[in-house]
């Protein structure tokens, strides 16, 4: 909710995770120096010196739920202007912060929906990290084009038993795997119960011919390869 608040009222976004070390937590944001902090009080995230909003507890009772207008920004929002800042992983120093512009997203999620269309009976399954990449489209693309989000809990992106269940539960249509991860995937007995999977997208990682084989074989899902 506050990465979508943040993106429709014309700012950018970093996104933290709290299982990090806190050495490369008080790095990103000493780096990006952001004018506030979301999180949630079950977090009960650190945010050293700089302002902590609780997004639970804002009160918004006075303002109006329709679209955010040009006119309530400090500037018109523009497509040029950045989106999001990830920051790498810094295996080979110290982590970087890539700017992306909201013209990028767009950019992806129309090239998407033209190769792999998605309609209102589609259902995508959340589950990568907001500090990685992926999230991005997972996050925006089913609702760009009326399909249902579903947001799997923490750290389910782990657990091949937790997705089997919530795909099953839930009719996810449309989701995505790194394929080491899928390759464990595919292991689960009940794997073949998820047969409402129409697409899955891979990649990350180079991507295994007997474990790409092996979900079409269970699933009949298209499976397509977006890594290299």
């Amino acid at each position: 909710v506050g990465m979508y608040a943040v993106t429709v009222a014309g700012g950018a976004y970093v996104p933290l995770d709290p299982d990090h070390p806190a050495e490369r937590t008080h790095y990103v944001l000493d780096t990006a120096d952001p004018v506030c902090v979301l999180t949630t009080a079950r977090d009960e995230f650190d945010a050293g010196d700089r302002t902590a909003l609780t997004i639970e507890s804002l009160d918004l009772s006075g303002y109006p739920a329709g679209p955010v207008t040009d006119a309530e920004r400090l500037r018109p929002l523009r497509a040029a202007d950045t989106a999001y800042v990830i920051f790498t992983s810094g295996s080979t120093g110290r982590p970087k912060g890539v700017a992306v512009p909201h013209e990028a997203i767009v950019n992806r999620l129309v090239w998407m929906q033209s190769a792999y269309p998605l309609d209102g009976t589609d259902t995508v399954l959340q589950k990568t990290p907001a500090t990685f990449d992926v999230s991005v489209w997972e996050f925006f693309w089913p609702l760009q084009v009326g399909a249902r989000l579903v947001v799997a809990k923490p750290d389910g992106h782990r657990d091949p038993g937790y997705l089997v269940d919530v795909i099953t539960a839930e009719q996810v249509t449309t989701t995505h795997f790194v394929p080491s991860m899928l390759s464990v995937f595919v292991g689960e007995e009940r794997a073949a119960e998820c047969v409402s999977l129409r697409n899955v997208f891979a990649s990350g990682e180079a991507l295994p011919a007997a474990t790409a084989q092996k979900l079409i074989e269970l699933t009949g899902a298209q499976l397509h390869n977006l890594y290299g």
